[in-house]
């Protein structure tokens, strides 16, 4: 894989400040936080108690929350990210926490990840985090053959991924025709990406590479489409218990802001 191709990638390094507050500085982040902590602490708590640490890996694993959170679980973290903004801003994050030195650090493109860790360490991960990175790829169809080598044979994926479906809707609900219609894209400096994967797109790239869909969820499913807040939805709790309620329930899920898709990589040779 070219270094031209990573250098196509999105680098956040110019939206750290701003991805940090507008992400994971009011509610939406904390939507975000909760469903796909809730999600994974599903998958964790399925292990046998005596089950050895996992070994984790999270790629575009952005200020660490998650990283941080599995690491102090007791699980063998490696953190991944392109940006070197980021990957400092992360490593602040877990020295606070008392976490730095239980997480392995690795900065650059998730092209080098099979050479830079799979091949030198000689195993692939129990569980490969990846958030929010597929949409902002030059080729996002070229990440699924990778991450079918660095997930080990029974392990698992945790793909989450922005949502085409909910965009469309939220510009439907706010009567926002002309802007479907003629297509608008963001801003250089927008968090809102110009293109993405349908989930069926998703989806098939995944059983291509031999991954099998065990859960879904939604992340924000009604949160941003409400222009007024009253009743229950103007207490930040209530609207997360609601949308951890609803978040992987039919037909709700389909039109979250982003979708979460745990997948559980096949045996050995399947499409290896």
């Amino acid at each position: 894989m070219s270094g031209e191709r990573s250098r196509e990638d999105r680098n956040f390094d110019d939206l750290v400040q701003h991805f940090e507050s507008k992400v994971y500085g009011g509610r939406k982040g904390a939507i975000r936080l909760a469903v796909l902590r809730r999600d994974l602490e599903r998958l964790l708590d399925a292990r046998p108690p005596s089950a050895a640490p996992l070994r984790v890996l999270d790629i575009g694993g952005g200020l660490g929350q998650l990283a941080c959170w599995l690491a102090g679980r007791g699980h063998r973290v490696t953190y991944n990210d392109l940006s070197d903004s980021m990957l400092l801003r992360a490593r602040e994050h877990a020295r606070n926490a008392g976490l730095e030195d239980r997480i392995t650090w690795h900065g650059g493109p998730y092209q080098s990840l099979v050479q830079g860790l799979v091949e030198t360490a000689g195993e692939p991960f129990d569980l490969v985090l990846c958030h929010a990175l597929l949409e902002w790829l030059a080729e996002p169809e070229a990440l699924f053959p990778v991450l079918n080598r660095l997930v080990a044979p029974g392990g698992h994926l945790s793909l989450c991924f922005y949502n085409p479906a909910g965009k469309t809707m939220r510009n439907l609900v706010a009567g926002n025709f002309l802007a479907l219609q003629r297509q608008a894209r963001a801003d250089d400096g927008s968090l809102t990406p110009n293109s993405a994967m349908t989930l069926d797109l998703v989806q098939a790239h995944l059983a291509s590479a031999g991954f099998g869909v065990e859960a879904r969820s939604g992340l924000r499913v009604f949160n941003d489409y409400v222009f007024e807040r009253r009743g229950g939805n103007a207490d930040d709790n209530a609207v997360i218990e609601m949308e951890l309620l609803h978040s992987d329930r039919e037909p709700f899920w389909r039109i979250g802001r982003y979708l979460h898709l745990l997948a559980r990589a096949e045996a050995a040779g399947a499409a290896r």
